[in-house]
């Protein structure tokens, strides 16, 4: 622990010289008195002091003394906002607040690294500690290198918080308030416009209802099918003429370049995972070939289940059909089965796109897709035969709408982000992220809305457009919109979750018990089994074996979620699925890295909030409190939240340099694509 101490004394120590080395090279470089608006940028933009002042004294900086780096799409690439001249007679920076960016940015990005380096190496960085094998002793851990691991992840959160001082004066595209409007603002529940939409729902859900009936019966027709589109349809048509009494905005603000670039984002993806699929892996798993044999007997005709009826090892058969329907285009062949994984994970560009533009702007939307299709977590379950790869576009797809819809106030969206979470059920399992994480979402809202109604009720001012400045009033009007998103959820899902519990309600249940921490077969990997039934007698469900022992189950659940968090920088957590490097990448890491400290830093804004909620609901609930966690295929849905998080650390760094070293441009893009080519010739994969 000495020698930790040691390191940071001597890195703070060196910052402190990095200080004074950019005070006498700025001090050269700009002339006393001079008027060149450069100079007077350099000298805003070197606005960071001594990390020791940083740690004995630290103040919120007025954000006219803050360098602001834009990420908005209409903004230009870098904005160096001075405060006007009566401004800086009246507050007249200190030395303090004018030397405060370029340190902290160094040494945020300097431990970041090191930080890395040390998880890597196998061999002690600095030394090993006496308490390490206790420590894995009690909570398994189980890695090779856990001293470095320790040093490597104080390193990180040090670095990381270095780096969101840097940044903090970064100003990202504005996207607009999310907020459903205040309770009786709604003009499609006036009395003229209500039977508009009304008796559509209506209809919709008698179909919807009869359809139910039938499924609950173990009854199957063939106009079942139809009868559930329908109700879909109606349901949609519904939620359009809501918008349309209410003027809403329904047309998508994108330029026919960005449709060129979003093709050529598509295409590429397709390219790069595609790319000697029929060769490359050149074994199946050991379970694959069962999705194969499904897929081949529904393309030639000889296999045609319902479609609300179970697949392979109790998957959705949907899952089988989308499979089915690529053989029966491209031939029952080995490339086109697993180019079934290739299509419905390089479809997620879109989506991811639409949602990386509405969030930070078209610059991060671009490297989050480059990311994304380049990352070889992606390419390992894109190029596999499982069904692993489908989860992805629905949830992403949900996201993107339900984001949007909030945004605009749209029903129309809102339902069409509930008909995508819906689809995710009937994917691979992790595609229910989509229904948890919008759930979390829609009460992070409503609590917001709460909040608010309270600041304004206390104040004395009526809340914005409200008829009624009540508190509740004001709060309850997200419960429109959540309506919606849950109801196209459940005409969606729900057939395939009534007529399985009706066929064969332990295939509903089977992965979800097969996959929860309270499974005996995990605690006895670590426990006898006199300690795990110590307080209780095992119970058996549908053929698992749980456990009750509340001290085995904090212990397991912080295993967990260490090495749910850890799998993302140690390449030895996953070894299975072709996987040989972090989930993050080897490369991308470090910008992962970076953009979840953003993302911390920043998590009071909503956008924010948003991805930390789909992000951590994912990692919780299908890995760090699942069996033998880190659960890394379960994971793939939180695929796209970190190829954001690899855009946003890319673009911040880069425009952090760029608001201290002049930068054009073409150059900065030249610096994107050079990045993102290294972490693909670094990839393992």
């Amino acid at each position: 622990m000495a020698q930790v101490v040691i390191y940071l004394l001597l890195a703070t120590a060196a910052a402190v010289v990095l200080d004074l080395v950019i005070m006498r090279w700025a001090g050269r470089r700009l002339r006393p008195g001079s008027g060149d608006e450069r100079n007077g940028a350099v000298v805003r933009v070197f606005g960071a002091y001594s990390p020791v002042l940083t740690w004995l004294k630290y103040r919120r900086l007025p954000a006219e003394a803050a360098p602001s780096v834009s990420l908005d799409a209409s903004a230009p690439l870098v904005e160096i906002v001075r405060p006007c001249a009566e401004a800086e007679s009246q507050k007249p920076e200190s030395t303090s607040q004018q030397w405060r960016f370029p340190s902290n940015l160094a040494l945020g990005v300097g431990l970041t690294l090191f930080g890395l380096y040390a998880i890597a190496r196998y061999s002690p960085v600095l030394t090993t500690f006496d308490f390490v094998p206790a420590l894995n002793e009690w909570l398994r851990v189980d890695v090779v290198n856990l001293d470095n691991v320790l040093v490597g992840v104080a390193l990180l959160l040090v670095g990381g918080w270095q780096f969101g001082i840097a940044v903090r004066g970064m100003r990202l595209a504005e996207t607009g308030p999310e907020a459903a409007p205040p309770h009786g603002t709604w003009p499609a529940l006036d009395r003229e416009q209500r039977p508009r939409w009304l008796r559509l729902a209506v209809l919709s859900g008698l179909l919807l209802a009869f359809l139910l009936f039938q499924l609950r019966g173990l009854q199957i027709t063939p106009l079942q099918l139809w009868i559930w589109l329908g109700a879909i349809g109606l349901l949609g048509l519904a939620a359009w003429r809501w918008d349309r009494a209410g003027g809403v905005t329904l047309r998508l603000e994108i330029a026919r370049a960005e449709i060129v670039l979003l093709l050529a984002l598509v295409v590429g993806g397709l390219l790069v995972t595609a790319y000697q699929l029929q060769d490359v892996p050149n074994i199946l798993m050991g379970d694959e070939g069962d999705f194969f044999t499904t897929a081949k007997s529904i393309a030639a005709g000889e296999y045609r289940p319902s479609p609300f009826d179970f697949g392979v090892y109790s998957y959705p058969v949907l899952s089988g059909y989308w499979q089915g329907g690529i053989l029966w285009l491209f031939g029952p062949t080995l490339w086109a089965w697993r180019f079934a994984s290739v299509l419905a994970g390089v479809l997620a560009i879109v989506p991811l796109y639409c949602l990386g533009r509405e969030l930070f702007g078209r610059r991060v939307a671009v490297l989050a897709a480059g990311a994304m299709v380049t990352a070889p977590y992606f390419l390992a379950f894109a190029r596999l035969g499982y069904n692993n790869s489908q989860a992805i576009f629905p949830v992403t797809l949900s996201a993107w709408l339900l984001y949007s819809g909030l945004k605009r106030k749209s029903m129309f969206y809102v339902f069409l982000g509930g008909a995508a979470a819906g689809l995710g059920f009937l994917t691979y399992t992790a595609g229910r992220l989509a229904f948890v994480f919008a759930a979390l979402y829609f009460g992070y809202v409503f609590l917001g809305n709460i909040r608010r109604a309270t600041i304004w009720r206390s104040q004395g001012a009526p809340a914005p457009s409200s008829r009624n400045s009540g508190l509740w009033p004001s709060a309850l009007g997200v419960l429109p919109l959540a309506l919606f998103f849950f109801a196209g959820w459940a005409t969606v899902a729900s057939p395939h979750l009534v007529y399985g519990s009706a066929r064969d309600p332990s295939s509903l249940r089977y992965k979800m018990l097969e996959s929860l921490f309270a499974s005996a077969d995990t605690a006895r990997a670590f426990y006898t089994d006199d300690e795990i039934f110590s307080i209780a007698p095992p119970l058996k469900v549908d053929g698992q074996e749980l456990f009750f022992h509340p001290g085995i189950y904090a212990r397991l659940l912080l295993r967990g979620l260490v090495r749910t968090l850890l799998v993302f920088y140690h390449k030895d957590l996953v070894t299975e699925h072709f996987i040989a490097s972090p989930l993050a990448g080897p490369v991308a890491v470090g910008f992962y890295t970076l953009g979840l400290a953003l993302l911390i830093a920043r998590l009071r804004e909503r956008r924010f909030a948003f991805l930390a909620l789909w992000f951590g609901s994912g990692l919780v609930l299908f890995s760090a409190i699942n069996t033998f966690p880190p659960r890394h295929q379960h994971l793939v849905p939180i695929i796209p939240v970190m190829a954001l998080l690899i855009g946003l650390g890319l673009e911040a760094v880069t425009g952090a340099v760029a608001a201290v070293l002049p930068i054009r441009p073409r150059l900065r893009s030249a610096i994107h694509a050079a990045l993102l080519g290294l972490g693909i010739a670094a990839s393992p994969c």
